[in-house]
């Protein structure tokens, strides 16, 4: 039917569907040090089974545009991105979201040089990364009053 739009002629092909979640979740959490924390938790091995549930619990219950019109909102479902009226979506579970995000670390895309640092500086400080807590700036806050940790030997 002549002007007649159909959900196919704005939906992304798969390769931008792809595109477009990677680009999504390079953002992290959208909580501070979100990117460092993510990878800390997949990189370490600590858990893998509750991999989704950490996911979960460091996204929490939000949202955030992104980009051409795109917007990004998470729940305890999982992410879903969809255009901001509605006219196409894309979801994904937080099993999904671990996958993606351990795709984009063995593809070394997901963190920045700052990020690199800020890993290269905790590790140097701790002797080795910390349990990331979900939500929780690391390492600082994640423990209280900016103490050493109790596990590190001191000379």
């Amino acid at each position: 039917m002549e002007g007649q739009i159909s959900i196919f002629d704005i939906a992304p092909d798969v390769d931008e569907q792809e595109t477009l979640i990677r680009d999504a979740l390079r953002r992290g959490s959208g909580w501070e040090g979100g990117r460092v924390r993510i990878w800390a938790m997949l990189e370490s091995g600590w858990f893998p089974q509750y991999a989704d549930r950490w996911m979960k619990d460091e996204f929490g219950i939000g949202g955030h545009s992104l980009r051409d019109g795109w917007f990004m909102d998470y729940n305890s479902s999982g992410i879903r991105i969809s255009m901001l009226r509605g006219e196409a979506e894309i979801s994904l579970t937080w099993k999904r979201t671990v996958e993606v995000y351990r795709s984009l670390i063995a593809a070394g895309d997901l963190l920045t040089r700052e990020d690199e640092r800020k890993i290269s500086d905790i590790a140097q400080r701790f002797d080795r990364l910390p349990y990331p807590r979900p939500r929780m700036a690391y390492p600082e806050d994640a423990w209280g009053v900016n103490e050493e940790p109790k596990w590190r030997d001191e000379p």
